[in-house]
């Protein structure tokens, strides 16, 4: 449930979280509100403190990164 435009709405909505660097997090939330068929999708960005290393390595080897 949510306040939208005045009144109390109730959807059903879906968590999807996206695995990304920032360099590449401005390009993949264009994307998702490109794509999305609300007009103001909830795109957040948390920051990772820590992590399995291994797992971050591979983060970084897998995502591909905007061309500037």
């Amino acid at each position: 449930m949510y306040w939208w435009e005045g009144k109390v709405q109730q959807d059903h909505e879906t968590v999807l979280i996206f695995k990304t660097l920032p360099e590449a997090y401005a390009k993949l939330e264009r994307l998702i509100v490109d794509l999305h068929s609300y007009s103001v999708p909830c795109v957040l960005a948390f920051p990772v403190v820590e992590g399995n290393p291994p797992y971050l390595d591979w983060i970084r080897e897998n995502v591909n990164l905007p061309s500037h």
